[in-house]
């Protein structure tokens, strides 16, 4: 018989941790999934952690290295601004 572990936590740290260095290791929870479902599809960030999400994360991951973001930064406080 398969258990579920839950983790609940607020420190920064550890939620870091987990979504920086460990997400291979764990799925998103399908309560959540099922949740959101209708308002982001199969976006990557719900995805099941499997070849297909590698794959398109690695593509992703080419788009928003820190460089490229510092970049974006200016046109999206302007842009911000402008909206707001």
């Amino acid at each position: 018989m398969l258990s579920t572990f839950v983790l609940s936590t607020k420190d920064p740290q550890v939620v870091e941790e987990l979504l920086a260095e460990k997400n291979k290791f764990y799925d998103k929870h399908f309560i959540l999934r099922e949740m959101v479902k209708s308002a982001i599809k199969n976006s990557l960030t719900m995805m099941n952690t499997d070849d297909d999400w590698a794959a398109r994360r690695k593509i992703f991951a080419q788009a928003f290295t820190k460089d490229k973001l510092i970049k974006m930064t200016e046109v999206i406080k302007q842009s911000t601004i402008e909206t707001v």
